[in-house]
This record gives C-alpha cells, sequence and structure tokens, in this order.
C-alpha cells in the first residue's frame, strides 16, 4: 500500500513539474543583456554585420559628420575596435551581407539633406583590406534590407523618388549578376528581413519613409517556391528596426515612432508561426543593426530619439540564463519510467538523445553537484529529488555559478546511478558541462 501511494506521488509530481517549468518559461520574458565595449563613433542609420568572428558597423551618419563612409570593427574575443578601410563613398540606409568570406554593401542613401538613393555595390575584402565596385542593383533605393541564402544577397524593399519600392532582387556574387524576383506585396522601407531556411521574413516597416505610417506587416517568400505568404503580424507596429536569427527564431530589435523609440525585442517562431516578448533592450533606438557571434546577438548604435539622433550603445543579447524550455526526449523516458515503478538499481542502455548520440547503450551518471541531500532525499530519493526539481529555477544561478549546466542535472542521487537529462534553452555548450563518471 506505502509502494503504491509513493507511486502515485511520484506520479503526480512528474505532472506538476512539467506543468511548472512549462508554466515559468512562457510567462516571463526571455533572454539576458550585457553591456561590451561601446561603438568609437556614435552612429544612426548603420549597416552592421557579421564576418569571420568579427562585426562590422558601415557608414549611417554621425553626429559631427553627417553622412559617413566611416568602417569600425569589433573583435568580441578581445572586447576592442578597430578601424577598417572606409567605404569607397558614404553611404547611410544601405544594406548588408557577408558571403564567402567577404562583406557587401547595398544600396542606400547619400547625402545629409537631400537623400539620393543608390544602386551601388561595394565588396569588401578584409585580407586585402580593400573595397571594389561591384555590378550595381537594378533598382536604386535607400531603406532596403538585405539577408543570404546559399551565398547569394537578397536586396527587399526600400524607397526611392518620393515612394516606396516593392524590388525583390537577387545578386549572385559568383557571377556578379542580379535576377530580379518576385515584388514584396507590400512596398515598404526601414523593414527588416531575416532568412530561416528557405524561407525570407520581410517584417515591419513604413510607407514613404514617414514613422507615422509605421506597418506590423509580415510577409514571407519561399525561396524554393517563388512565392509570398502572409505571416503572424508583428506585434508591435514599428520601423527603423533590426532583425537577427538566434536557434532558429527571428529577433526583432527597437525601432521610432511619433511617440518615441522602442526597446521592444520580439521574437518569432517560423515552425509555430507565434511571437514572443523577449527581454526589451536597455536602451531604446531606431536606425540600430544587429549581428549574430557565438550565439550571441550584438546591437550597436542606433538613434535614441526619433530622427537625428546617435548613440555608441553596444548591447549584447542571448538566450543564457533565459527560463528554460524543458523536455524529456523520447527515448529516455520509458526507461526512465521503468526505473521509477521498477526501484532497481539496476542501468539499463540508455540514450539521452541529441545532443550526446555518442552515449547510446552506455550505463553513466551524473554527478549532482549542487543537490543538498537532505532527510527526505533520503528517506525517499524520488520524492525528494522531484521536490527539488520543481525549484528548478531557484537552482539556475547556481548551478551556473559552479560551472554546471542544467542539460544534465539528475533526478537521482550518484548511487541510483539513473538521470533524467533536460535540454534548455540556457547554455549551448553542453559538452563541457558533462560530469561522467563510471
Amino acid at each position: 500500500m506505502i509502494c503504491t501511494s509513493l507511486r502515485h506521488i511520484a506520479v503526480f509530481l512528474i505532472v506538476l513539474f512539467a506543468l511548472s517549468i512549462n508554466t515559468a518559461a512562457s510567462a516571463q520574458p526571455e533572454g539576458a543583456w550585457t553591456k561590451a565595449t561601446p561603438a568609437p563613433t556614435a552612429r544612426t542609420e548603420v549597416a552592421v554585420a557579421a564576418l569571420e568572428g568579427e562585426i562590422y558597423v558601415v557608414g549611417g551618419f554621425t553626429r559631427l559628420g553627417g553622412n559617413t563612409a566611416l568602417v569600425e570593427v569589433y573583435d568580441p574575443a578581445t572586447d576592442r575596435w578597430r578601424k577598417a578601410a572606409p567605404l569607397p563613398s558614404a553611404r547611410h540606409h544601405a544594406g548588408i551581407g557577408t558571403v564567402n568570406g567577404k562583406l557587401y554593401v547595398i544600396g542606400g542613401f547619400q547625402g545629409i539633406f537631400s537623400w539620393t538613393p543608390r544602386n551601388t555595390v561595394f565588396e569588401y575584402d578584409p585580407k586585402m583590406e580593400r573595397w571594389t565596385g561591384k555590378h550595381p542593383m537594378p533598382t536604386a533605393r535607400g531603406g532596403l534590407t538585405v539577408g543570404v541564402h546559399n551565398g547569394k544577397l537578397y536586396a527587399v524593399g526600400g524607397y526611392a523618388d518620393g515612394d516606396n519600392s516593392g524590388a525583390n532582387e537577387v545578386y549572385d556574387p559568383a557571377t556578379d549578376t542580379w535576377t530580379s524576383l518576385i515584388p514584396l506585396p507590400t512596398p515598404r522601407d526601414h523593414l527588416a528581413i531575416s532568412i530561416v531556411g528557405d524561407t525570407l521574413y520581410a517584417i515591419g516597416g513604413r510607407i514613404k519613409s514617414s514613422y507615422r505610417h509605421n506597418l506590423d506587416t509580415h510577409e514571407a517568400y519561399d525561396i524554393q517556391e517563388a512565392r509570398w505568404a502572409r505571416k503572424a503580424l508583428l506585434p508591435t507596429a514599428r520601423s527603423g528596426i533590426a532583425s537577427a536569427v538566434l536557434d532558429g527564431r527571428v529577433f526583432v530589435f527597437g525601432g521610432e515612432s511619433p511617440d518615441g523609440t522602442f526597446n521592444k525585442n520580439e521574437a518569432y517562431d517560423p515552425k509555430t508561426d507565434r511571437w514572443t516578448a523577449m527581454t526589451p533592450m536597455p536602451t531604446a533606438r531606431h536606425g540600430l543593426g544587429a549581428a549574430v557571434i557565438n550565439k550571441r546577438i550584438h546591437v550597436l548604435c542606433g538613434g535614441p530619439r526619433p530622427g537625428g539622433s546617435f548613440s555608441d550603445a553596444h548591447e549584447v543579447f542571448s538566450l543564457i540564463g533565459a527560463a528554460p524550455l524543458v523536455e524529456i526526449t523520447l527515448s529516455s523516458f520509458p526507461l526512465f519510467w521503468i526505473r521509477l515503478f521498477s526501484w532497481s538499481s539496476w542501468l539499463p542502455p540508455f540514450s539521452p538523445g541529441p545532443p550526446f548520440p555518442s552515449l547510446w547503450g552506455k550505463p553513466f551518471s551524473v554527478q549532482p553537484a549542487f543537490f543538498h541531500r537532505g532527510p527526505l532525499f533520503s528517506v525517499f530519493p524520488l520524492v525528494g529529488s522531484f521536490l527539488r526539481i520543481l525549484s528548478l529555477r531557484s537552482v539556475l544561478p547556481q548551478a551556473s555559478s559552479q560551472g554546471l549546466c542544467p542539460v544534465c542535472i539528475p533526478l537521482f542521487s550518484r548511487d541510483h546511478r539513473l538521470p533524467l537529462l533536460f535540454r534548455t534553452r540556457c547554455c549551448h555548450m553542453y559538452p563541457s558541462f558533462l560530469h561522467l563518471h563510471g
């Protein structure tokens, strides 16, 4: 009777554990921000991209010099900045992308008071430290955005000569040629695009370069099928934004409106066609840029006030430290269930699933370095372990401080030898956090 009751309690705690973790993960904003060394020059309307482990901040407006050709490069490994060869000609509101170790700056406006749209393509070779002009874009425009897919650069949207452009044109650096594709259904400027898999997502923006006419429009272009489709609307209509892809989701940062600038950070999941409110930027701004290095999104520069304002802000977003999304691997759950009801000390072949395929069929256990073994844990190992895991969120900081990752949080003491592995968003360096012992 006692054994049956304990089994019922354990099953109840399993369900309660899953519900509590899922609720915690969905109820709070996700992610954390840190600050890195500010950009040497305060700017807005910049073009930003990652190339060979460094981040390039190109062009834009400066507080003193107006429209600039300045190029500054940030090295995350040293947290230091340096200057690179300037653009052949000053640009603001340009598109940017990298292919095969080279940087491409496409289109944009030239001038301070009279914004002249350009169709130029500048290629930068970091090894030669030299810019080269390439075949011009078919449609001159600024306020466009650029994405990269399979070695080609997609230039979408923009503004020129008093009207919006729906141009969707792709550049192939290998042949130095342009191809015109099916136009953007909603022509607009100051939008953002990101590419996940074979789909290009065109998000937000404005009509005729006026932030009084911000859009929540979200349209997706299937590159293989060559067709557009509407997707879930951006929760906050905004323009002058930046976007980046991390862990298969599109993150959209900042923007401006007549009422001020946005610190919004909203993430789109293509798998569910849903948006999630993430932890806001510390500094609200527009005309900013974003680039991903080592699973961290560096968000740079931009204006803290609508219109002509400038900043050297350099804030870094990551999912490390986020509320975890916990799941039991399908391969491990049935074996865990057997262990739960057999109370046996035998360890059956166990597959923890990705990212640990090499452990298939091998007995192992994970050292519970930060689990305190109180009386309840000693008398009722299963119940005690579940009660502690129900407070998983409270032990995450402690785990992190001891160099551990919740990926290897065990349900059982080392004597029982059967762990239940969790896959979470709080850490991406899984192998370095594993503690296996014989």
